[in-house]
């Protein structure tokens, strides 16, 4: 070997005959890839130390690339798909090209998966190669070998990997009757699925992967509830549906239907001040409404009786919100105790519950006349300089004055009844006198 020490090979008897000679001459592992070209001389000499003529060859060193933990991924694939070829190339030369390739048990071109310069460390390969079509379903294999002669074909040795052809699942998704929903709602998704596993049913809306999957969903006819969350926002919305099977293949999506959050509003803590009042008077009705619908409209209704006493609509900011509501009754509200019926309703229609108060209504024309009659006892007294002056005498005076004439005319009549009755005697005394005496 050129500038090296030469090695023995081996001791031969000639005899006088042609020998051939078959042997293995150890490479010294100074001599690498990268050092190039090297020579080799071969010569015989005899006992006598005469030397032979001498025969060179020309030789390089090179060591074979070695694949390491080749796998595809998934390991079950679909016809006409990409499938993910990962593993490792390690070739100990370095400055060495090297191309490594595979190709489909069927009858299919080979792909070349990759391209490098060795570098005596482990070369990592990511490879997304075409699946040819197939014919039928189930295992299948490929092979992946290595070489730094490009568009080598695949040699005996190259690495065989299975893997396993499946069908795709397939979902349908039939449009639904209702188009209006509100939050805690349940769609109903009707439609079929078919597969070669159970699968896991995906929800899109607008395009996003909501989180209201459901698994282990049968093949055959498909009948799901999806409920609809507060992260569903208000207004219109898109929704289609996937399937995934065990093996992790999704299938297309299904037709795409549109639909409609609208959440009602509610009413909180709703009251009325005062409890009594009298026509005429205002009464005024306070709380809260609530609709997670931000920026939707909602008109509140407050009804007295049968009458609609006020609306007024504000503009929703997805929480509560106060209001407070004036209203004037009339004679038209009736009197005596009624009822004041509140409630909610949004541009779309949504309403809320109704809330329910009372209240006394009194006739105003009760306490005029009160008020007329202490008027009249407020009337100012004549002044004193008047002409004519008016004399007010009190009742209990003027029933004491006639009993006392009473009893002044009964005394008089006693005294007058006496006083004849005393006459009378004198006269029977006279009278009697002169009898005896004439």
């Amino acid at each position: 070997m050129t500038n090296l020490e030469k090695v023995k090979i081996e001791d031969y008897t000639a005899n006088g005959q042609e020998i051939n000679v078959n042997a293995n001459i150890p490479v010294p592992s100074t001599v690498t890839y990268e050092s190039g070209e090297k020579q080799l001389s071969i010569y015989v000499i005899d006992e006598l130390s005469i030397k032979s003529n001498i025969e060179t060859f020309s030789f390089t060193v090179k060591n074979k690339p070695e694949l390491l933990n080749f796998e595809l991924n998934p390991n079950n694939v679909i016809s006409s798909q990409d499938v993910h070829i990962e593993g490792d190339i390690n070739d100990l030369d370095k400055t060495k090209k090297v191309f490594a390739y595979c190709k489909f048990d069927v009858d299919s071109e080979k792909q070349k998966i990759a391209e490098f310069v060795s570098d005596t460390t482990a070369h990592k390969i990511n490879f997304d190669a075409k699946v040819p079509t197939y014919d039928s379903i189930g295992k299948k294999s490929f092979k992946v070998w290595a070489t730094d002669v490009e568009n080598a074909d695949a040699p005996d040795d190259a690495k065989t990997i299975e893997f396993e052809v499946i069908t795709k699942p397939t979902v349908e998704f039939e449009e639904t009757a209702k188009r209006i929903y509100s939050a805690s709602d349940v769609m109903e998704i009707k439609g079929n699925v078919k597969a070669t596993t159970e699968v896991t049913l995906h929800f899109y809306i607008d395009g996003i992967l909501h989180e209201g999957s459901i698994e282990s969903v049968k093949q055959g006819t498909l009948f799901q509830g999806f409920k609809i969350t507060d992260k569903i926002g208000f207004g219109k919305h898109k929704i289609f549906v996937t399937v995934v099977d065990k093996n992790g293949i999704e299938s297309d999506p299904s037709a795409e239907y549109e639909f409609q959050v609208n959440n009602g509003p509610e009413l909180y803590d709703v009251a009325r001040t005062p409890d009594k009042i009298k026509v005429g008077e205002e009464i005024t009705i306070t709380g809260y409404v609530e609709d997670v619908d931000s920026g939707d409209e909602i008109t509140i209704i407050v009804m007295i009786g049968i009458l609609e006493g006020r609306k007024t609509t504000i503009k929703s900011e997805g929480k509560r919100k106060e209001f407070n509501i004036i209203i004037k009754t009339s004679k038209e509200n009736g009197l005596g105790w009624k009822l004041i019926s509140v409630s909610a309703i949004d541009k779309n229609g949504k309403k809320s519950s109704v809330k329910e108060l009372s209240v006394q209504i009194e006739d105003n024309s009760i306490e005029s006349n009160t008020e007329n009659d202490k008027e009249k006892d407020k009337t100012p007294e004549p002044n004193d300089n008047s002409k004519t002056k008016k004399i007010v005498i009190p009742v209990g005076i003027s029933l004491g004055a006639i009993l006392v004439i009473v009893i002044v005319i009964v005394i008089v009549l006693v005294v007058i009844k006496k006083k004849k009755n005393s006459n009378s005697d004198i006269v029977s005394d006279n009278e009697a006198y002169m009898n005896n005496n004439p």
